[in-house]
């Protein structure tokens, strides 16, 4: 989060955040119903080992965004990562 604030602040958005946060996809408990106009979920699902917590993460994002927000969750397989994670090591 803090180089997500220091990039903001170099191109001066800060003031257009209402903050930044750190949260469990499958517990976003600390934001309200309908809290957002869009949300994005671009990678939890396939770090999350349960169906359950696959279920939770997706469940918990829908019920943080405005119902007519635009909705997009992106998923990758275990199968594609591993490959693509092979082809790119740290």
């Amino acid at each position: 989060m803090d180089i997500a604030k220091q990039k903001a602040s170099e191109q001066q958005l800060l003031n257009q955040f209402n903050g930044f946060f750190t949260a469990d996809a499958r517990d976003l408990s600390q934001f309200p119903d309908n809290q957002f106009d869009a949300a994005l979920m671009l990678g939890p699902l396939y770090h999350l080992q349960t169906e359950a917590d696959r279920n939770k993460a997706a469940s918990e994002k829908i019920r943080v965004q405005k119902e007519k927000g635009p909705r997009s969750i992106r998923c990758s397989s275990v199968r594609w990562h591993s490959k693509h994670s092979m082809l790119k090591p740290l």
